[in-house]
């Protein structure tokens, strides 16, 4: 035993606890062999403290005091002694003591098992407190994952995938579904989402529950509204076609063109071999009210032109190559694809007139692609700019200031799939965030310039 033990809790013979009992202070407390020539005993406490032996005054050797060892260690420990807890369902030896108040006794002072958990209570009382503690382990009733019970509540009421909630939108209207299967459902079936008129693309601003859109959609006035934003684009493009010979299409047209324009260079490189360039433009007439009388529409209105230049042909006209330049409208984008040069260029500048179908189209027919600018352009999204990035990785300069719709998705697009981008113009752009300022500064090692204004 460690510590000192009360005399009156030894059951054993008094004439052998009488040997072990310290003669200064009286008590049972761990004896050492007193350096005398009788070799008493004494506590390991007091034999610090004495200059003689207490018993028969001999002074003090210069020797340390020594630990009871062989028969007189063995009779100290088999001195027997009741619990010094108090407990009464132990007595044993002495030496035995210390194992039954670290295992056994029912009054020891012991922790709490579970992690992070420092309560502490006699050993009887503890499995109550384990049956009760806040950090035992326990199972959610929903989604069967173990966790800490103080974190259980969280867990349910923030967290569980399979607890059943309202939808954010629909409250107690719409059936109560796992977490998990919310944001699916407010994309999906929910009527009760604010969504935006399928109309939008051609300008109408209204927006209403999912469920109401049908409704909408197929009310007069909307409709009347509807076919008033197309009438524009309609007009335009019947202009257009009334210009063209019977039975042409607005692709033979430009096809036609460009298979002439072809030849003629081919045959001047032949001739007489010169550093011109060579430019043709198709011109779509002015909008016009009057339909049937296109022909005769105001000649001084103002019309829409796609300039195509070509550079001078060189030995391999194979890898020659063209810049398209979209001054004022780009309905007749898909006229590109008869080109047989590559373009490296395309600049549009006019407010809202670009659409996610024009990009579409210059994606498939442009892969060459260096420069590209398109500001303003407020109805593109990142389901534009994404496949541009990723089929035109020669980009080197590209202008998306003002398109207010994109999102740090198309500028981490950019900066993965365009590892030669040298300038980037990106002001106005209000949904970005760090985010793409960072990967642009690790993917694109020629960077040079980049425009972040707010103006």
């Amino acid at each position: 035993c460690k510590m000192g033990v009360d005399v009156d809790l030894f059951v054993s013979d008094q004439d052998a606890l009488s040997e072990f009992v310290c003669s200064v202070c009286l008590d049972a407390r761990p004896p050492v062999v007193f350096p005398c020539e009788a070799e008493h005993v004494l506590c390991i406490d007091c034999v610090r403290n004495v200059k003689e032996c207490p018993s028969d005054r001999q002074p003090r050797r210069n020797n340390a005091p020594t630990p009871l060892k062989g028969a007189l260690l063995r009779t100290y420990n088999n001195l027997k002694l009741k619990c010094s807890n108090g407990c009464d369902a132990w007595t044993g030896p002495l030496g035995d003591l210390d194992g039954h108040l670290a295992s056994q006794c029912r009054l020891s002072v012991v922790g709490c098992p579970h992690e992070g958990c420092g309560h502490k209570t006699t050993r009887e009382d503890m499995d109550t407190h384990i049956q009760t503690c806040d950090h035992r382990m326990v199972t959610c009733p929903h989604c069967k994952d173990e966790m800490k019970h103080v974190s259980l509540a969280d867990h349910v009421f923030s967290v569980c995938p399979s607890v059943l909630v309202a939808c954010p939108h629909g409250g107690a209207v719409c059936p109560h579904l796992p977490r998990s299967q919310v944001d699916e459902h407010v994309v999906g079936p929910c009527e009760h989402v604010e969504v935006a008129c399928s109309w939008a693309d051609f300008g109408c601003t209204h927006r209403c529950p999912r469920g109401q859109l049908e409704a909408h959609e197929i009310d007069n006035r909307a409709l009347a509204q509807h076919m008033r934003l197309v009438q524009g684009p309609l007009r335009s493009l019947r202009n257009a076609a009334a210009l063209l010979p019977q039975g042409h299409t607005l692709d033979d047209m430009l096809s036609d063109m460009v298979q002439t324009y072809t030849s003629a260079r081919r045959n001047e490189s032949v001739s007489s071999p010169s550093n011109k360039t060579t430019t043709f433009s198709v011109t779509t007439p002015p909008l016009n009210n009057n339909t049937n009388n296109s022909k005769n529409a105001d000649n001084n209105a103002p019309s829409s032109v796609a300039t195509v230049t070509t550079p001078p042909l060189s030995d391999a006209s194979s890898s020659s190559s063209c810049s398209v330049r979209i001054i004022k409208s780009l309905r007749d984008i898909s006229e590109l694809k008869s080109i047989s040069h590559v373009p490296t260029q395309f600049i549009f500048d006019k407010e809202g007139e670009l659409t996610e179908a024009h990009v579409i189209s210059l994606v498939q027919h442009c892969s060459q692609l260096q420069h590209v600018k398109i500001s303003r352009c407020y109805k593109l999204t990142d389901a534009s700019i994404i496949p541009l990035t990723q089929h035109c990785s020669h980009l080197q300069h590209v202008n998306l200031s003002g398109c207010r719709n994109l999102t740090d998705a198309s500028i981490i697009s950019l900066a993965q799939h365009c590892p030669q981008l040298q300038h980037v113009r990106i002001s106005l752009c209000s949904n970005l965030t760090d985010a793409s300022i960072i990967c642009l500064a690790q993917h694109c090692p020629q960077l040079q310039h980049v425009n972040l204004s707010r103006y």
